[in-house]
């Protein structure tokens, strides 16, 4: 995000994002298909993130901006920890695209 000031006044910002790849899009669009439960787990702004995951069409309530390594490791655990219909725990599968995702990588 960047903030725009006119003669020490705030004006307005604008919002700059990477744009999302193809394969992304089909990939995420392939799990939905086999009714696999998709998390958007990220560090990014909080506005940034809801907008990347309404492109990818990831549900609003799957999808946490503003998450530190610490509060991803323990989200990632949360999720593994829920039972799914036959009590059986949750297999996670994460993608991380940096350094301090792999305190989550590693669970």
């Amino acid at each position: 995000i960047i903030y725009i000031a006119m003669n020490m006044k705030y004006i307005g910002y604008l919002t700059i994002m990477d744009p999302i790849c193809e394969e992304a899009k089909e990939t995420i669009e392939l799990l939905h298909e086999m009714n696999i439960e998709v998390w958007m787990l990220s560090g990014d702004n909080t506005n940034t993130v809801n907008c990347v995951a309404e492109q990818l069409r990831i549900p609003h309530q799957q999808v946490l901006g503003k998450m530190t390594p610490y509060n991803k490791l323990q989200k990632i655990k949360e999720i593994q920890n829920q039972k799914d219909d036959q009590n059986k725990q949750n297999i996670v599968v994460m993608v991380g695209d940096g350094v301090n995702d792999s305190p989550a990588l590693t669970q």
